[in-house]
């Protein structure tokens, strides 16, 4: 479970909170590179978590994060329940 909170191409610059998400958030391109770091055999699933509603794009976060790893790439909604257990089977 990683959070993926933000884009530097979609934030809007006169946001009221855009202190605030530059400073206390992960912006999609911080995510991507963490993956990338720490992808390895034993990664079973990503979880991206806590989008934002208006600086975020759940279809290009998910792509881009699909791009760097080998394992199945969910985007957490309200009410969603997935299965996280060491072993695969």
């Amino acid at each position: 479970m990683v959070e993926a909170n933000y884009s530097n191409q979609i934030i809007e610059d006169n946001a009221s909170n855009r202190d605030h998400v530059l400073t206390g958030h992960m912006e999609i391109g911080t995510t991507v590179n963490f993956l990338k770091e720490n992808n390895n055999k034993n990664l079973m699933n990503v979880v991206l978590l806590h989008l934002s509603e208006k600086n975020s794009n759940e279809t290009d976060f998910k792509n881009r994060v699909k791009e760097v790893v080998n394992c199945p790439v969910y985007v957490a909604n309200k009410g969603m329940e997935i299965e996280i257990k060491k072993e695969p089977y």
